[in-house]
């Protein structure tokens, strides 16, 4: 019974370093994940619609009647643009911007884009 009794080490096991790397990659992807999920709500296009034209008809006392697109996230610099028709029947494009440096507020402003300018028809010269 005097055997000899031999210690051999054992390899590293693989599932501690996937562990360890999913930890790493968890912490890396909390902080998109949370903006993502956790983030302001996009804005409201009822409420966008309803507070437009009541600022429009207050500056250029005639209504508007404005749609406005169903997704606008609260990303700051994000553009949108509403379209629309006013109550003497002409159409209307509204741009919005996000102005919300964090992204928390929703804060946008908003302008009319112009409508393109048609040339003039010249008329026909004589003997032409």
């Amino acid at each position: 019974m005097g055997g000899v009794v031999t210690t051999v080490p054992r390899p590293p096991r693989m599932g501690r370093l996937w562990a360890l790397f999913g930890v790493v990659l968890a912490l890396a992807l909390a902080p998109v994940l949370l903006a993502r999920f956790v983030g302001p709500d996009p804005l409201d296009p009822a409420v966008v619609e309803r507070d437009i034209a009541a600022e429009y008809e207050e500056q250029r006392g005639v209504a508007l009647e404005l749609d406005c697109p169903a997704d606008m996230p609260v990303t700051s610099g994000e553009g949108y643009t509403c379209h629309g028709v006013t109550a003497d029947g002409e159409p209307v494009s509204v741009w919005i911007q996000i102005d919300d440096s964090e992204g928390l507020d929703g804060s946008y402003t908003w302008g009319v884009v112009p409508a393109p300018v048609t040339p003039p028809i010249p008329a026909p010269s004589p003997g032409g």
